[in-house]
């Protein structure tokens, strides 16, 4: 009696979301964490067995994995500036020598985990006046087996506009892969019976080919750049329909302040970056201070000139990050603490690890080089 009763609220509540996210969409599986939380003080305040919660909780995950894939967002990172071919393909080589990065995050460490990784080369090919590289990304939700990787061939080149100012064009060519483990869920039917699903289930997993592009103008000092990814509007669908993926458009800017007697000893490096992609926005506001071998800084992220549909201020985080340097490494630390509405999501983690070498032999022809202040 308790069950129906409860799935009787949940299916009330899935018809609000299902509207809700329409509107105004949030990142990937907001509302699947959502429902797991009112499944918990549902089903522990009535004292029901765990079989009959996670029975439940799983029937949920899986009428909502298949609605959020139409409805998600691109993945936003607070250490945006440690992985900048991400954002922008233009930044591809727009620096000294080459650059590798591996990032990982972990988004609201209390709830299902999800979880992103990366790995990220891009090599400064001064002869051509250009920058090649790639990168690989991987998203992991293990709540509903969802899966998403893509891989990335990047090229950029640079024009030499004036003296100490540079601009670069970009472009990105993608292949990318998602995918839902079924075997993870457990669907109305079996609710019932115990047994298997009677379901046609359709296919697990949807590849797709995309393109991106972007330009970025920059001196030793500044730099702004601006970007679009998602060009071919590609099809995500697991059903065989016509699911779009928004076109996501990106504005980037930010600048390197010395502020000490000594060159390099303090320098202030504040940054912006706005981000569109159907419905959504955001923004993230903020700076680091390096003092040397430190870094750390403080930021903001979020769009509160808009209201979500519930009337609350559109607010997710405060991002707080730690850094050192050491030689041509820099590893990077980002707490996550969130401000929004999501209460007990734990707050988020980011680590990233870099290596970038300043300067090689070619630095002695006299290159026309000039370094993108937005590394460290």
């Amino acid at each position: 009696m308790y069950l129906c009763t409860n799935l009787r609220v949940i299916t009330t509540f899935q018809i609000y979301t299902q509207e809700f996210n329409k509107t105004n969409p949030f990142i990937k599986f907001t509302t699947t964490f959502m429902l797991r939380s009112l499944f918990e003080k549902l089903f522990l305040f009535n004292k029901l067995p765990i079989s009959q919660f996670r029975l439940g909780c799983c029937f949920l995950l899986s009428f909502f994995c298949l609605h959020l894939a139409t409805y998600a967002q691109d993945v936003h990172l607070s250490q945006f500036y440690n992985l900048p071919t991400y954002f922008n393909p233009a930044l591809t080589g727009a620096t000294p020598h080459y650059r590798a990065t591996v990032f990982y995050r972990n988004q609201w460490a209390a709830l299902p985990d999800y979880q992103f990784g990366a790995a990220s080369f891009d090599y400064n090919w001064t002869d051509a006046k250009s920058g090649i590289g790639g990168y690989f990304t991987y998203e992991k939700n293990t709540a509903t087996g969802f899966q998403n990787m893509t891989f990335n061939g990047l090229y950029a080149f640079g024009l030499q506009l004036a003296d100490g100012l540079q601009l670069r064009m970009g472009l990105q060519g993608s292949l990318a892969s998602r995918s839902i483990d079924f075997s993870t869920l457990v669907f109305q039917d079996q609710l019932q019976t115990g047994g298997g699903t009677a379901e046609k289930l359709p296919r697990s997993t949807t590849t797709f080919f995309d393109v991106s592009a972007g330009g970025v103008l920059y001196s030793e000092k500044f730099w702004i750049g601006a970007s679009l990814h998602h060009l071919t509007k590609p099809s995500i669908s697991l059903l065989g329909g016509t699911d779009k993926l928004a076109i996501r458009m990106s504005v980037q800017a930010g600048g390197k302040f010395n502020l000490s007697p000594q060159q390099g000893d303090i320098t202030l490096l504040p940054a912006l970056l706005y981000l569109n992609q159907n419905t959504f926005q955001q923004v993230m506001i903020g700076s680091n201070v390096m003092a040397k071998p430190l870094i750390f800084g403080v930021w903001y992220r979020g769009f509160p000139i808009q209201t979500t549909p519930l009337g609350s201020l559109q607010q997710d985080a405060l991002s707080f990050f730690g850094g050192l340097t050491i030689k041509d490494w820099v590893v990077g630390y980002a707490y996550d603490l969130s401000i929004s509405k999501l209460k007990g999501s734990g707050g988020s983690h980011e680590i990233s690890l870099t290596f970038a070498p300043k300067f090689d032999n070619r630095m002695r022809n006299n290159t026309l080089h000039i370094p993108c202040p937005i590394s460290f």
